[in-house]
Parts: C-alpha cells; structure tokens; sequence
C-alpha cells in the first residue's frame, strides 16, 4: 500500500514539475552543486578536461572528481597512475598453501597444475576466469594431492 502511495506521488510530482531542466552546458562558470546534479557522458568529460588543461585519463568517477575540485577550489588534480608492482605468482612461487591473486599463464603455471591436477588439459576459459576472480583452488588441489601421496 505504501509503495504504491510513493509512486502515485512521484508521479504527480513529474507531471507538475518534469524530469528537472536541461543539462547546463559544461563551463568554468558552471556551479560545482550543479555540474553533481547532472549527468555528462564521458566523452564531454573528457573534452572539458582537454580544454582546460586537466588530466583526461581515468574512469567517469575519477573525471567527475577532478572537475568538481576544479569547479569548487580552481584547483588541478594530477592524475594518478597505478602502476602493478606486484611480480605473478609464478615468479614469487606457487604452493598448494597458497592463493593464486596475481595470475600469469605461463610454463611454470603449467607445469604446477599439470602436476597436481591430474586432469588438467589446458587453461580452459573457466580456470583463467576463476583464477582471475580469486577462487581458491588450495581444496581441488589439496585433494588431488592427498590422492597422490
């Protein structure tokens, strides 16, 4: 009953007022209240970013960030570039004790599941997509362990 209440007054409220005005041109001059109340694409993000010398690179959240500080303080918001320092798995050693987070398919990879998992064949799409996604495989591999000593 009450939801039905909210939406008949929602909607009483959009046939009086409408959906709000238009998207204000994206400008120096613009409020930085309003710019947050707004929707602009990432492509005009990136082209008001160009235009008045702020980084352009990173995702929509990180360019809305940037505009509004600008709009707000004038201040310019370097980017910032995340760098993977982490070496694979592979590289810093695999163990049956271990969760595989950095992920490389590579000989060394191979070789370790080919030893102790029988059936391995390959890196199929759904070990890559498991492994990617951070799925511990210490229990397939612990049992096939056990199986082996």
């Amino acid at each position: 009953m009450q939801a039905k209440f909210e939406a008949e007054a929602i909607k009483r409220y959009i046939e009086k007022h409408g959906f709000g005005g238009p998207t204000p041109l994206l400008c120096t001059s613009l409020s930085p209240d309003i710019f947050r109340q707004h929707y602009y694409d990432k492509k005009t993000l990136v082209t008001f970013c160009r235009a008045i010398g702020l980084p352009a690179s990173g995702q929509k959240n990180d360019l809305n960030h940037r505009i509004e500080l600008y709009l707000r303080t004038g201040e310019i918001l370097e980017a910032t570039h995340k760098k993977m320092t982490t070496k694979p798995d592979s590289e810093t050693g695999l163990s049956l004790d271990k969760q595989i987070v950095f992920y490389k398919s590579d000989v060394v990879t191979r070789q370790f599941f080919e030893k102790y998992i029988p059936e391995f064949s390959g890196f199929s799409a759904l070990v890559q997509k498991s492994l990617f996604l951070g799925i511990k495989m210490v229990g397939i591999l612990n049992q096939n362990r056990s199986a082996l000593l």
